[in-house]
């Protein structure tokens, strides 16, 4: 249960932190307040960051991570464009000033290329980790057992089509049954004596953990997650009904499903 508070907590602080030292960057520079205010920020943002990301598994936890700040910063970056039209509003009709204009484009402008660094960062290690087709192929075959490269393998493309990391799928997304894909990634590990292809298998069981049941079609998520997303044709009006969405509670409660599913999983190794 702690863990799972953990997660969520982070997940939305370290979501909105972002956010929140933008606005606050905003009163310091124009309106006058302390930089003792935005120093704060920061400090709940960087603990934010360290809950979730030490409360994910070890595989996991560079995939948060890229997650979780390509999210807050896709907020900022939602959020200066409607700042940016206000400013702009503002200077041209009401005497406002052009530097809020730019202090608006500016922090959006960095914030949209960090938020497509972590993006493509998440994309990279996500690719890595589902490798699974192209490493165990060899091992497994040299075996001479078909029937379990052909499972792993078949599981290895929905691990690349699905997003396992920030998401929970039905079970009926799996191309096996899922306990005779647990079996074949088991077999697969105990055949080989490649370590690099043994984490990789280990990864596949994580995943294999975000898939249960009575889900339906629509997975379950626990923040809102850009990493599948154009964010140059993402409206303020989608990114926020896509929020609305969300389910943190279930999210929390088939993370620790999940938890104990693969702590059971690697016991079988």
């Amino acid at each position: 249960m702690l863990k799972g508070t953990q997660t969520v907590l982070g997940l939305v602080i370290g979501g909105v932190s972002p956010l929140g030292m933008a606005i606050m960057g905003y009163f310091v520079l124009f309106v006058g307040f302390e930089w003792v205010y935005l120093a704060i920020w920061f400090l709940a943002w960087v603990i934010s960051i360290s809950l979730i990301v030490f409360a994910a598994k070890k595989e996991m936890r560079y995939a948060v991570y890229c997650e979780l700040l390509s999210g807050g910063f896709g907020w900022v970056w939602i959020a200066s464009i409607v700042a940016g039209i206000w400013f702009a509003i503002s200077a041209l009709f009401m005497d406002g000033s052009w530097w809020e204009f730019g202090y608006s484009l500016l922090v959006g402008g960095i914030c949209k290329g960090w938020t497509r660094s972590f993006m493509q960062a998440q994309r990279e290690d996500m690719a890595v980790g589902t490798g699974l087709d192209s490493v165990e192929t060899k091992s497994v075959s040299d075996s001479g057992n078909q029937d379990i490269e052909n499972v792993v393998n078949k599981f290895s493309k929905v691990m690349e089509e699905l997003d396992y990391v920030s998401k929970f799928h039905d079970i009926e997304k799996l191309p096996y049954p899922k306990e005779e894909i647990l079996n074949s990634i088991i077999s697969a590990y105990k055949l080989t004596a490649d370590e690099n292809m043994r984490e990789t298998l280990k990864v596949g069981l994580l995943a294999l953990s975000h898939f249960q049941e009575d889900i339906g079609n629509s997975p379950i998520q626990g923040t809102v997650d850009l990493t599948k997303l154009n964010i140059d044709d993402l409206s303020p009006e989608d990114y926020l009904k896509m929020n609305a969405g969300i389910d943190r509670e279930k999210y929390e409660h088939l993370s620790q499903q999940a938890d104990k599913e693969y702590e059971g999983y690697l016991e079988l190794l």
